[in-house]
């Protein structure tokens, strides 16, 4: 054989098995490992799915500052919603005023707004179309609250974007004046988070048929229910320390955004970081509640900022399109001597059709 014929024999067989290595380096990883490993490593021949498209988002921030404070408006969703939204924001804004130190407005009527929590001031949950979109009203202190740069790039985070420069700042602001404060109005694409807690009701808070029934654990007054979405409000107080706990029965419609958005949403109230849906199946206890199954979860923090809310005690369960919130916050010690009586009244309650 002469040496040019044995040149391309070698490039042919060359050919072949750069055409065969493509398609079959997954087996030959499975067949070179060990029978142990081959089990866990279940690798397809077939061409891997792509990973599944990022939901874009839009994002409004307006940045007031106010005597040593910095009050901030916050809201995001789709583009498209988010550019239907624009002009209903400025007019909102018009309305806002300031009144020693704090914010109030005029917001429209079908908006529904719900009080404090340890991370807001207020949140107002604005129905466009088919969607929902949940404004923050939060105000920030310390020395870098009035840091517009720190502000935006805190935002861009949470959209999945890098840090920007000084320089940069002027492609993302606007000035803006609210009630005679000069502010900068924020506007932002980004992609949203996975983790974050979407508005906890969908379109329009509906009240039960029927009230619930129960039996209160010795020892519970019931109050009247203020702010948010309540109908059932009780308080306890721990006779030898003076530490009170308070329980509240809160229905919202449907799915109310996940059952595992509002454990997360309340894991965050007591200062824990959220969990992924397979990490909070751990954290469930199950509980006859109604007739039905319902859950028990129970989030405390030693480390708490505000020792009075440190540990929250919560159940949830559907009921004819409903899903109910039962809630107990208070300091670890008093709210975990009292978890008998709450699962006794969680299993207490009924309706009566």
């Amino acid at each position: 054989m002469d040496r040019t014929l044995s040149v391309v024999m070698w490039l042919f067989l060359l050919l072949i098995v750069a055409g065969v290595a493509g398609y079959g380096v997954f087996s030959f990883v499975e067949w070179t490992r060990p029978r142990d490993e081959i089990v866990k490593f279940q690798a397809p021949l077939e061409k891997r799915a792509e990973a599944p498209v990022r939901e874009k988002q839009r994002m409004f921030g307006v940045l007031i500052p106010v005597k040593d404070s910095v009050w901030t408006f916050k809201v995001q969703g789709k583009p498209d919603v988010m550019a239907a939204f624009r002009p209903t924001l400025d007019k909102f804004l018009e309305t806002v005023k300031f009144k020693d130190g704090e914010p109030t407005w005029d917001a429209p009527e079908e908006w529904v707004e719900r009080g404090k929590n340890e991370f807001r001031h207020a949140t107002l949950l604005v129905p466009m179309g088919e969607d929902l979109l949940d404004m923050s009203v939060s105000k920030l202190g310390g020395p870098e609250a009035r840091s517009v740069l720190k502000n935006v790039n805190r935002w861009r985070g949470q959209l999945g974007l890098g840090q920007i420069d000084e320089a940069d700042l002027i492609n993302y602001i606007r000035k803006v004046n609210v009630d005679g404060n000069e502010g900068d109005f924020v506007d932002l694409e980004g992609f949203k988070m996975a983790g974050k807690a979407p508005p906890m009701m969908e379109k329009k808070q509906p009240r039960p048929a029927t009230k619930p029934k129960f039996k209160a654990p010795e020892g519970w007054v019931e109050r009247k229910a203020v702010g948010g979405f309540a109908i059932l409000a009780f308080g306890i107080v721990d006779e030898k320390t003076e530490e009170t706990a308070e329980i509240t029965l809160t229905p919202l419609p449907g799915r109310a955004g996940g059952i595992g958005a509002n454990l997360n949403r309340w894991r965050q109230q007591v200062g824990l970081k959220d969990l992924e849906e397979e990490d909070l199946v751990h954290e469930l206890k199950f509980l006859e509640i109604a007739g039905d199954k319902g859950v028990v979860v129970d989030f405390s923090n030693p480390k708490h900022g505000d020792r009075k809310k440190a540990r929250i005690l919560g159940a949830v369960f559907l009921r004819d399109g409903v899903t109910w919130f039962l809630k107990m916050t208070g300091p670890i010690a008093l709210v975990g001597a009292q978890r008998p009586a709450f699962e006794a009244f969680a299993k207490s309650i009924r309706f009566d059709d």
